[in-house]
């Protein structure tokens, strides 16, 4: 993401190498950018942590996504076709099933999300893992958005839907803690609509979305975990976590209109 940088944070990419005919594959070298990363939520107390400053670094990561949003793709060099909500939906419907995961009424939620996803009426560059553990901070502000792995061209409401759900302590049982200064998922979205200027439709629909996207990665990297591909205990502890967030999508989507 070598074209944001002077935009926004970004860090400087001062080569690359290795990269495949479908632009895959590729080693970059980035500049170092000096500061911390931390998910309050899902991560103990990090040292100078006050509700403050979390309320802070909060505050400044959801001015930093709007900001990031109202950049215009073509603008910065990027050609990428827009994903549309239901290709969107279709990718982590996949990295669920391959999961190998039997979870009652998954596939009652999937047609629900299939039939009721939204049409394409803007597309905004989106992170795809944009949340406060993927910036990198000098004390509240950022410094640096990182793990670029997942962004693509699409509905900037994607990002809002992902980024919601690490507000709530109760979506990670036995992992997640309540951290005094953290905003609740309506005022995340109510700055974010205020300072990014988008239009809120099908909400509940892009927030149903994230909540079924988390699942789908937390069930994707325990069975990844499970099968010996990588070794990660943490992974063991999510199968509550992936109930709650399913359970999540579709109390939101009982609460959204269709289309």
């Amino acid at each position: 993401m070598a074209a944001l940088a002077g935009l926004l944070p970004v860090p400087h990419v001062y080569g690359s190498a290795g990269a495949s005919p479908d632009g895959t594959g590729a080693f970059f070298v980035v500049e170092f950018v000096p500061g911390t990363v931390t998910e309050p939520v899902i991560e103990p107390p990090a040292p100078g942590e006050s509700a403050a400053q979390v309320s802070a670094s909060w505050d400044h990561a959801i001015s930093t996504l709007a900001t990031l949003h109202t950049v215009d793709p073509a603008a910065v060099g990027i050609a990428d076709p827009a994903r549309s909500p239901r290709e969107e939906l279709q990718t982590w419907a996949a990295t669920f099933k391959a999961s190998r995961f039997q979870y009652p009424r998954i596939d009652a939620l999937l047609e629900r999300l299939e039939q009721t996803a939204p049409e394409a009426t803007t597309a905004s560059i989106v992170h795809g893992d944009y949340r406060l553990g993927n910036l990198i901070l000098e004390g509240s502000r950022p410094r640096a958005i990182i793990d670029w792995e997942i962004w693509s061209v699409g509905h900037p409401l994607v990002d809002l839907g992902w980024l919601v759900q690490f507000t709530d302590p109760t979506a990670f049982p036995g992992i997640g803690r309540a951290v005094h200064g953290t905003p609740s998922a309506d005022q995340v979205v109510a700055a974010y609509i205020d300072r990014s200027g988008a239009p809120a439709d099908n909400l509940q629909w892009f927030l149903a979305l994230g909540a079924f996207k988390l699942a789908a990665i937390q069930a994707h990297n325990q069975r990844r975990h499970l099968d010996g591909r990588y070794h990660d205990p943490y992974q063991e502890l999510l199968g509550p976590s992936i109930t709650y967030l399913l359970d999540a999508a579709g109390e939101r989507l009982s609460t959204s209109k269709a289309p």
